[in-house]
């Protein structure tokens, strides 16, 4: 009832505008969530991945370009559910959404730069509702709690399962994010700093560049959360018979400095990491190494038209023959 109260309020006083804006910072829901469930078929694949899988202005994902290399015609459906900055803790809270549909295969994007202690910089705690009811005693046994979350805030998320806890969790939001933007703030201080100078744009995107390399320059161990994630994602799909492949995302390793890159550091790392999804009955896939910098539009794993086409071929032929093994209708050209 608090619920439906506090979204009254915020009709009045935010109303659709509000509703934009909560949108346009949970883009996830609209990319994922919607996806689900306007889902009417039963996929054949489903993609979980971050904004390295995502086609954005005149940049094509390289998902389609696989299925057109993997599958016979006609194409079965498929389905891809992504967000920027789109992690393990995001891919628990939709496994068993995902696994009810029966797909044949999942593929898990998983991003270095999103294993830190507490993963990737956004949230998804909104995701939690879409976890099954069956999954939640598993979920508390997880690190659900490093961003905030709680026991009783992972029951009331279920709410976001509505359209209305939707349509008010996203007002709400919205009107949160238009209270914080309004001028009058200004009178404590400007909000953000004066235009800079050549010099300092330079250093603030050299400063940038070195937080994303260390980023993906994180340790991974088998007790950090993401990878507890990650084990317990590739766990619940393949328990229901699922084929499931991990890929590790294409990184620019060329462009990093040599303080932030060390091949045989990096190799260690990902070879723990297959340990857990092999040991969770996936399969993984390593392209961190794979591409040369011209494939990359920047230092943060996106992707030239290039570099999607060479992701493409590098992924069809493991994938292929996943989907071949699972009984797909799989071009055995490329499988073999």
């Amino acid at each position: 009832m608090l619920i439906v109260a506090a979204g009254g309020a915020v009709y009045a006083v935010g109303g659709t505008k509000a509703r934009h804006v909560g949108t346009a910072l949970y883009q996830h829901r609209n990319t994922s969530i919607r996806s689900l469930r306007e889902e009417t078929e039963r996929p054949v694949l489903v993609w979980l991945g971050d904004s390295t899988i995502m086609g954005v202005d005149q940049y094509p994902s390289y998902a389609p370009m696989v299925e057109a290399q993997v599958f016979a015609p006609p194409r079965p459906p498929t389905l891809q559910l992504e967000g920027p900055g789109l992690d393990f803790y995001g891919y628990w809270s939709l496994a068993g959404r995902v696994a009810a549909l029966h797909p044949k295969v999942v593929v898990l994007v998983a991003n270095l730069r999103n294993f830190g202690t507490e993963g990737g910089e956004r949230g998804f705690n909104d995701l939690v509702g879409e976890i099954d009811f069956d999954d939640l005693p598993e979920t508390l046994e997880l690190p659900y709690f490093i961003r905030g979350m709680t026991a009783p805030r992972l029951l009331l998320a279920r709410a976001l399962r509505t359209e209305l806890g939707e349509d008010v969790f996203l007002r709400l939001e919205g009107a949160r994010r238009g209270a914080q933007d309004v001028p009058l703030w200004n009178v404590l201080g400007p909000a953000t700093r004066p235009d800079a100078g050549p010099g300092e744009l330079f250093a603030r995107f050299t400063r940038l560049t070195e937080r994303i390399q260390q980023k993906f320059d994180g340790p991974i161990t088998r007790h950090m959360p993401m990878v507890r994630f990650a084990a317990a994602t590739v766990e619940r799909l393949t328990r229901d018979g699922i084929a499931v492949l991990v890929i590790v995302a294409p990184y620019p390793w060329e462009l990093a400095v040599p303080a932030h890159y060390d091949e045989a550091r990096f190799a260690r790392r990902i070879a723990l990491l297959r340990q857990v999804v092999e040991e969770n009955g996936g399969q993984l896939l390593d392209l961190h190494r794979a591409l040369a910098k011209r494939y990359f539009r920047d230092t943060d794993c996106h992707l030239t038209v290039d570099g999607a086409a060479e992701t493409a071929k590098l992924v069809a032929p493991e994938l292929g023959r996943m989907l071949q093994e699972a009984g797909a209708q799989a071009v055995g050209a490329v499988a073999n």
